[in-house]
């Protein structure tokens, strides 16, 4: 079972992620006879508070990733709202098994991150915050 581990810094738990196109994308590109584009490497802030993974905007339309449907979604301090949700696939660190997900336009609140890992990925895991030594780790 892959793991994660590292430390809570001043923006909380921090990992590298690839964010790529997902299925749905790919699919529609690949028929157009047009290039996918690579994977988007950045970094992601681990939030058990956020019911969804949510990404960058700018990531997003860079790839090209289309709407999949609509969804409620909730972030910590915010009422759940009504979102658009868009295929991508979300690789964890350096691991090669990705997550399809369906993840929300979301401009985090903080500049060192582009991405929130929600409750949609954390729940196909184990997450263990150990606040008191400010480390985590992520065994999926």
């Amino acid at each position: 079972m892959p793991r994660l581990q590292g430390k809570i810094d001043f923006d909380g738990a921090i990992i590298t992620v690839r964010i790529e196109l997902g299925a749905t994308g790919e699919a529609f590109l690949h028929a157009a006879g047009r290039p996918i584009p690579p994977p988007f490497p950045t970094t992601a802030l681990i939030d058990p508070g956020a019911t969804h993974t949510a990404v960058h905007p700018m990531i997003i339309d860079h790839l090209g990733a289309p709407q999949t449907g609509r969804g409620w979604m909730g972030v910590p301090g915010e009422p759940a709202s009504r979102v658009q949700f868009h295929d991508v696939r979300v690789t964890l660190g350096t691991y090669r098994h990705p997550f399809d997900d369906q993840v929300e336009k979301v401009v985090p609140g903080t500049p060192s991150v582009a991405v929130l890992i929600g409750r949609d990925i954390l729940k196909q895991g184990t997450l263990l915050l150990d606040c008191e030594n400010e480390t985590f780790s992520f065994w999926f």
